[in-house]
């Protein structure tokens, strides 16, 4: 199991840990961190527009762009599918990394739908090609 940081994540792997008897933490790693927000870093749309007004997402308010998570993601699961080669690996972290890491990897996946909180996707790493088995599925929170 991998995550960005152990405060951001905890509950996720312990659930995991508990529930799937799974290897505790092989390591944190920040390049899967969550997308930088600038300056929107803990405000609300309603303070945003209070501060920026309502074209506000139309300002260069210091977010991390696509680009950048899309090759400092799938650098560091490259890295992680080195170190364990032909293993199952979980990795846990936040949604809009995970996108912009997926469309790195598999550039044909179609990333325009959210990731919906404690979604499972799994990948496959075959030594030189990534493919995308299941996407966006949270089945074992649908009850």
């Amino acid at each position: 199991m991998y995550c960005l940081y152990i405060v951001k994540c905890g509950a996720a792997l312990k659930c995991a840990h508990n529930r799937l008897r799974l290897r505790w933490i092989s390591g944190l790693v920040p390049g899967i961190r969550e997308m930088d927000g600038g300056l929107l870093e803990g405000t609300t749309e309603q303070e945003l527009i209070e501060c920026w007004g309502k074209e506000w997402r139309t300002l260069e308010l210091g977010l991390e762009k696509n680009e950048s998570g899309r090759l400092r993601g799938s650098r560091a699961i490259e890295e992680i599918a080195q170190r364990h080669p032909g293993r199952h690996v979980l990795v846990v972290s936040h949604g809009a990394i995970l996108r912009s890491t997926l469309s790195g990897l598999v550039p044909e996946l179609d990333v325009s739908v959210f990731l919906k909180n404690t979604s499972l996707t799994r990948l496959v790493y075959t030594g030189k090609t990534w493919t995308c088995e299941l996407y966006n599925c949270v089945k074992h929170i649908d009850n």
